[in-house]
C-alpha cells in the first residue's frame, strides 16, 4: 500500500475509534437546571450601601447557603429503589446552575425531586427557608436524555442578614 493509502486508513480507523467510545449507555439520563430567587424581606447589611438581598431578585448560592443540589427519584410502579440515592453523579454544584447525570437510570416512570444541601451536606427545606418545586413525573427511557427544564427555588434567608 502506498504511503497516502496508509495515512487514509489510519485516519479512518482513528475516527471510528473516537466515534464508538463516546458514552457508556446503561440506562437513561436526566438533565436539570435551577435558578435561586430571594423571597424574604429586603436585607441591608450595616456598612453596605445597596441591599444584599432584594425580594424577587436572583440570589447567589453563597448568600442562600446552598452548596449543592441532588436529584431524588421515586419509582412510580413496583418497589424499586431510588437509583440516585447512592450515586454521586446525581449531585451537582449549586453554582453550575445545571446538572446532567450519566446514562445509568433504569427505564421507568419516576417522581423526580430536586433537593438543596448546605455546605455540610445537610438537606435544606422550608424550615430552613428553602422551597423547591414539587416532584415532577417523567418517563425515563434507555439511551435518552430526560430534561426537567428550569426549577425555581425560593430562598427566604440571606447569609449575613
Amino acid at each position: 500500500m502506498n504511503p497516502l493509502g496508509r495515512i487514509s486508513v489510519s485516519i479512518l480507523l482513528a475516527g471510528c475509534m473516537f466515534m464508538s467510545a463516546c458514552v457508556d449507555i446503561a440506562g437513561g439520563a436526566i438533565e436539570v437546571r435551577w435558578d435561586l430567587q430571594y423571597g424574604g424581606e429586603g436585607c441591608t447589611v450595616p456598612g453596605e450601601d445597596e441591599p444584599r438581598c432584594v425580594r424577587g431578585n436572583r440570589i447567589s448560592c453563597r448568600l442562600a447557603n446552598i452548596s449543592s443540589l441532588r436529584l431524588a427519584l421515586t419509582p412510580l410502579f413496583g418497589s424499586g429503589e431510588d437509583p440516585c440515592a447512592s450515586n454521586a453523579g446525581c449531585r451537582f454544584a449549586c453554582d453550575d446552575k445545571v446538572g446532567t447525570t450519566s446514562f445509568f437510570v433504569p427505564e421507568g416512570d419516576y417522581g423526580i425531586s430536586l433537593h438543596t444541601l448546605d455546605p455540610n451536606g445537610h438537606l435544606l427545606g422550608p424550615s430552613e427557608g428553602v422551597t423547591v418545586p414539587s416532584p415532577v413525573v417523567r418517563q425515563i427511557r434507555h439511551g435518552e436524555l430526560t430534561n426537567l427544564n428550569v426549577n425555581l427555588i425560593i430562598v427566604e434567608t440571606c447569609l449575613g442578614c
